[in-house]
């Protein structure tokens, strides 16, 4: 139920909020975000969203992302993701490589 719910309505939506004004909605879809990654017993679909959208927010310099909390709260992310799907992460090195 959590894979076809977040798969069909909430992937797109809460990680554009990565990308929001406000600083508190960031922090809230990388806590749900995060959630749901640790649940999910695939991470086949959401992978090719996921990293791209974090590279965006800090993997340049200057980081788009302005503030130092949500830039660790990213990285967690990343790490979490990185130890759930190592096999599913070879076409995402390079954006990996600018975030870490």
């Amino acid at each position: 139920v959590l894979a076809a719910a977040w798969d069909g309505a909430l992937r797109a939506p809460v990680l554009k909020l990565f990308g929001d004004a406000v600083e508190k909605n960031r922090e809230m879809a990388l806590t749900l975000t995060t959630g749901v990654v640790e649940k999910l017993p695939s991470l086949e679909s959401t992978v090719p969203t996921l990293i791209p959208t974090i590279a965006a927010r800090v993997g340049t310099t200057p980081f788009q992302e302005t503030c130092e909390e949500v830039r660790l709260q990213l990285l967690e992310l990343t790490q979490l993701t990185i130890s759930r799907a190592p096999a599913q992460l070879a076409p995402y090195a390079k954006a990996l490589g600018s975030v870490c």
